[in-house]
Formats: structure tokens, C-alpha cells, sequence
């Protein structure tokens, strides 16, 4: 592409997306075995990858599908979604696949944020988020950590009329830190109904669970909409996590369970 062609490029693309900072992911193992001259296998830490290799009983279920290949995939993942909701105890309905924790937070971007809204978020949060706000070109408003977690203080002071989502990974991905049971609830009573409110909790595995066990639905991404999630109707969205063949829910309920 010449350089007018670029320029014009420039012109035509949305300024909030010109101001995105591109991220640059880590390089594949391949190319990095080859520039460092490495013989060995190795894994790729930073990019959360399992080094144990895929589940057999997930490559033998791969290996059934492709005898479909031929056909459209079921888009909305029905019997994927009845499992689900089997194990869930919530109704099938409720539930929605997306492809990973990106597309998920992407979608919730497009759903709720207006241009010029405020997006809340603690610093040094999943980069996701905070691309996404600046995407929907929103008023992104990034808290300072206290000890390296979430000041759940500073940020419900951040909160204003123009606030429409607050976005909070817990555990934070990829500091590792998290906040209680406790200080969510404390947090959500300061809430406002029509501020929605986000938990990424895609990381649980790696937390303490006696600070999650009265979650029942703690594994998952939640997206509350209201001040009290236990005491009255909301919307929730889940991110629910397969292991390292990361297949991720959205779930859209009308109760925090």
C-alpha cells in the first residue's frame, strides 16, 4: 500500500480506533526457537498455554466432528449450551458461546457502551477491556492499584452519572492478585442499577477457594447489572472456562444464583 493510499486509509478508519495502541503479542515457539537457536521443547508461559497437550477425550471429540465438516456448525451451540445449563441448574436459554474471553468482552463493549460513556477499570487489568473501551471511543478511566489489587474504594468513587460499565478481572489477569467474597459484596452495595458491572473471573482456578465457595457460580465471568446481586432480578454475564481448550460462556440470566 503506497503511502497515500495510507494516509487516505487513515481519513476514512474511526479516530477511536487510530488511537489504540497496537499490542504485540509474544512470538510463536517456532519463531522463537529458531532466533534463539534453542533444540528443546519449551513452553510459552506467557501466553497461558497447557505444555500437557490437549485432553485425548478433546482430540478424539475433534476428530468425530470433521466427519461434519461439509456442514454449517451449530452457531448457537445448543446441545453445548443444555449441558451447560444441566450442570449450572439455570435455564439453556440463558446461556450464549463465545469464542474466548476477547470476544466476550468485545460483545459486552458493543451491547452497552455509548460513545462518550465512562468505562471504569483498574490499571494494569486485562488489555482487552481497555482496548474495547477506547474502541466504543467511551471516557476510559483507569484506578491506580492499592497493593497491587483492586482499590474497590477508589474505583465506586470514580462511579458517576455518565458510568455505564465497570470492568473488574478477579483474579486480575496478569498480576494474579484478587479481592474477596466479602469486598465484592461491600462493593456492589454502592452500585447503581443501571451501571453494569463486570467480573472476570476466567483465572479462579488459581485462587483461594474458601474467598469464592459462596459463589456457586464462581468459575465464571460475571456481568452484573444492580446494586445487590443476591437480593433482586439482574443481568449477569459468564465466562466459563474449559480447562486449556478454552471454551467460553456468555451467559445472560435474570439471577445471580
Amino acid at each position: 500500500m503506497s503511502i497515500d493510499s495510507l494516509d487516505l486509509m487513515k481519513k476514512l478508519i474511526r479516530e477511536s480506533i487510530l488511537r489504540i495502541q497496537q499490542y504485540e503479542p509474544g512470538m510463536p515457539a517456532e519463531v522463537l526457537k529458531g532466533e534463539l537457536s534453542l533444540k528443546e521443547e519449551f513452553s510459552h508461559l506467557a501466553s497461558n498455554e497447557n505444555p500437557l497437550g490437549p485432553s485425548p477425550l478433546a482430540i478424539d471429540a475433534i476428530k468425530r466432528s470433521l466427519e461434519d465438516g461439509n456442514l454449517y456448525p451449530d452457531n448457537c451451540c445448543l446441545q453445548l449450551r443444555e449441558r451447560i445449563a444441566q450442570n449450572l441448574r439455570i435455564p439453556a436459554e440463558n446461556l450464549g458461546v463465545g469464542n474466548g474471553t476477547t470476544e466476550l468482552i468485545f460483545l459486552i463493549g458493543v451491547a452497552f457502551l455509548n460513545p462518550g460513556e465512562t468505562f471504569v477499570m483498574s490499571e494494569s487489568s486485562f488489555i482487552m477491556a481497555k482496548i474495547v473501551a477506547q474502541m466504543m471511543d467511551c471516557n476510559l478511566i483507569e484506578v491506580p492499584l492499592k497493593d497491587y489489587r483492586h482499590d474497590l474504594d477508589s474505583i465506586s468513587k470514580m462511579v458517576s452519572n455518565n458510568t455505564k460499565l465497570v470492568y473488574l478481572d478477579n483474579p486480575m489477569n496478569p498480576i494474579g492478585t484478587m479481592v474477596t467474597q466479602q469486598e465484592v459484596s461491600r462493593f456492589m452495595g454502592k452500585i447503581d442499577d443501571d451501571i453494569v458491572v463486570v467480573f472476570d473471573e476466567a483465572y479462579f482456578e488459581y485462587a483461594n477457594k474458601d474467598n469464592f465457595k459462596e459463589r456457586k457460580l464462581s468459575r465464571y465471568t460475571q456481568v452484573y447489572s444492580g446494586a445487590k446481586e443476591c437480593d433482586r432480578p439482574e443481568n449477569i454475564f459468564q465466562n466459563v472456562r474449559f480447562g486449556r481448550l478454552s471454551g467460553r460462556i456468555l451467559c445472560s440470566s435474570r439471577r445471580f444464583y
